[in-house]
């Protein structure tokens, strides 16, 4: 029989290990009915398989929810720090703290919720395309974050890689775009997306003739 000591050693890390995983399973289980996690459950045969031609209904329920877990979700899906539990299809977001651990957070309020085996998630892997189409979805909450400077940074995206589903979002923020020059560059470039993906020969020939007589070189 081992002394009461270095059983009581034994056990310590053991319950600690057991008391983590049900405040994981617990977590998960309080979250599973979240806004964010119906949206990422409704999606999860796409999310798993990962494939760049049938991913894009996935991305847009995300970025069109409205949740503002939205926005978490893709910039972690992006990093790859995307997870899926296995035992119950939970997705989550963590992050490596070895081989075999990972330091586990809940989408839906963004807190620690512990640590667990590796072991015990998947992790989702999107390859280039995948992650081409997570940035452009993404442009939506950029376009409207309170950081100037991450709306500059959004603005610079759309005008080297703007798309037609560019339009809708770039056309909903320029309304409450607080700072004159940012909106300026928000009209601006509408009208030059307009011009290639408006939706009609009338709105594209209409955002033409705007910019009539103007040298700039974009």
């Amino acid at each position: 029989m081992l002394p009461h000591f270095l059983t009581f050693r034994l056990l310590v890390p053991i319950l600690a290990l057991a008391l983590t995983l049900g405040l994981i399973g617990h977590a998960a289980a309080q979250n599973t009915s979240a806004p964010i996690q119906q949206v990422l459950q409704s999606q999860a045969d796409l999310i798993e398989k990962s494939s760049r031609r049938t991913i894009e209904p996935a991305i847009a329920a995300l970025r069109d929810s409205d949740l503002d877990a939205a926005q978490l979700v893709l910039e972690q899906w992006l990093a790859r720090d995307m997870w899926l539990r296995t035992a119950d299809g939970v997705f989550v977001y963590a992050e490596k703290v070895d081989r075999e651990t990972l330091r586990i957070y809940d989408f839906a309020t963004a807190e620690l919720v512990g640590e667990a085996p590796a072991d015990d998630f998947d992790q989702i892997k999107p390859n280039s395309g995948i992650q081409a189409l997570i940035r452009s979805a993404l442009v939506k909450f950029q376009l409207s974050d309170p950081d100037p400077a991450t709306r500059i940074a959004a603005l610079d995206s759309l005008s080297r890689d703007g798309n037609a589903s560019h339009l809708p979002v770039l056309r909903d923020s320029i309304a409450d775009e607080p700072d004159a020059d940012i909106r300026a560059r928000k009209d601006r470039i509408e009208r030059l997306l307009t011009i290639t993906y408006g939706a009609s020969p009338e709105a594209r020939i209409a955002a033409i003739e705007t910019v009539r007589g103007d040298l700039g070189v974009d």
